[in-house]
């Protein structure tokens, strides 16, 4: 399954003047006990789990097991308190689609527009695939792996 990577317009870079910057992003959709929710996902080799915002967690009714507690660390040096959820994502693309029940980070991020941020990190996402990125093209390649659960497996018509 090959995805495009998502453009952002960006102020000019110090680095190297660019305006704009392209992210590893794919359309997941994420399923929860009330609901359901089609957003952006950034692939994340760095990251250690799947993490999602409160809001968007309890906008699906995300299970939460609140006795899991623990901190999360970014990159930037902040520390987030997380919870373990579960739920469970599908990724599409033109004529396959993968779909498996995995554990979740669920954070509160210190400000809202973060909230919609969802990473796709190793444990419950990355490790069910053989990964790579086509920097050059902007593509990102997921191919399933020996690991995967294959009972959730679908193509499409």
């Amino acid at each position: 399954m090959k995805f495009a990577y998502k453009r952002y317009e960006i102020p000019k870079s110090p680095l190297d003047g660019s305006t704009e910057i392209h992210r590893p992003e794919i359309v997941v959709h994420l399923i929860g006990e009330a609901g359901e929710i089609y957003c952006s996902g950034l692939v994340d080799t760095g990251a250690d789990s799947v993490v999602i915002g409160q809001t968007i967690a309890r906008q699906i009714g995300v299970k939460l097991q609140p006795k899991h507690r623990w901190q999360v660390h970014g990159f930037s040096g902040h520390t987030l308190e997380a919870v373990r959820g579960h739920l469970e994502v599908e990724i599409v693309n033109q004529s396959e689609s993968f779909c498996w029940q995995l554990p979740v980070a669920v954070v509160m991020y210190p400000d809202l527009m973060s909230e919609e941020i969802v990473v796709l990190g190793q444990s419950g996402f990355l490790e069910y695939f053989d990964v790579r990125f086509f920097g050059d093209a902007h593509v990102v390649e997921l191919k399933p792996n020996a690991s995967f659960p294959k009972k959730r497996r679908r193509k499409l018509t």
